[in-house]
């Protein structure tokens, strides 16, 4: 019967070699076999979390909760969490950036000299958002792109703007007997452009959180 060190050195190797649904697949078998444990519930939300998906991160984020159930300060479930939540869109999930603050300050009185905290502290929110800053300015390049980066500064402002002139234009397109709603048309560029911001945002946390991300399947069965 394979113990507890025969699941967690599958998991390692399987991750090592690129794998996904592999290490998930590993995990979980140990999770059955061998029972709920917070190093293979890291490594279940670890599978997850290399998806990149925002059903697999909440997949993630539930594995991650499970384990620190049962090991409430756990290295790696502590930062590995916190680096999901680092990267995480804050418009479509703003709780998990409130739980960012929290796990990585727990992860500082824990163990602030242990190598998930440095990493931790390389995907500081303040760092992130300069790093997003960056992605964006230079998606954003260019004297044809001004425009947009006008709309940039001035989001909210646009966003309010474009639906009012959006149900003006409807209104005085049924006044006119026009049935179709066109107006709504002017919110097309605003939706681009949040398009264009997720995915700079994206590229932006995806290079704060990569050495993170190795450092914790590389560290994550130490535990054991």
């Amino acid at each position: 019967m394979s113990s507890l060190d025969d699941f967690q050195d599958r998991c390692e190797q399987l991750y090592a070699a690129g794998g996904r649904a592999e290490v998930r697949r590993a995990a979980a078998e140990g999770l059955e076999r061998v029972g709920p444990h917070p190093d293979l519930y890291c490594w279940l939300a670890l599978g997850h979390v290399r998806e990149d998906d925002d059903d697999h991160d909440t997949e993630a984020e539930r594995a991650f909760r499970a384990g620190l159930k049962l090991d409430p300060d756990h290295l790696g479930l502590l930062a590995g969490y916190a680096a999901l939540c680092l990267r995480s869109d804050g418009f479509d999930h703003p709780g998990r950036a409130a739980r960012a603050v929290e796990l990585t300050a727990r992860l500082e009185e824990l163990a602030p000299e242990s190598a998930y905290a440095r990493e931790l502290r390389a995907a500081h929110p303040e760092d992130r958002r300069a790093a997003v800053l960056a992605a964006t300015l230079e998606d954003l390049a260019g004297a044809w792109m001004a425009p947009v980066r006008l709309m940039l500064r001035h989001r909210a402002a646009a966003w309010v703007a474009g639906v009012a002139l959006s149900l003006l234009t409807n209104l005085g397109l049924r006044m006119a007997g026009v049935v179709l709603p066109w107006g709504w048309l002017w919110l097309l560029p605003l939706w681009l452009l949040d398009r264009r911001l997720a995915a700079a945002r994206r590229r932006g946390e995806q290079e704060a959180v990569a050495r993170l991300e190795e450092r914790l399947a590389g560290e994550a069965a130490v535990r054991g």
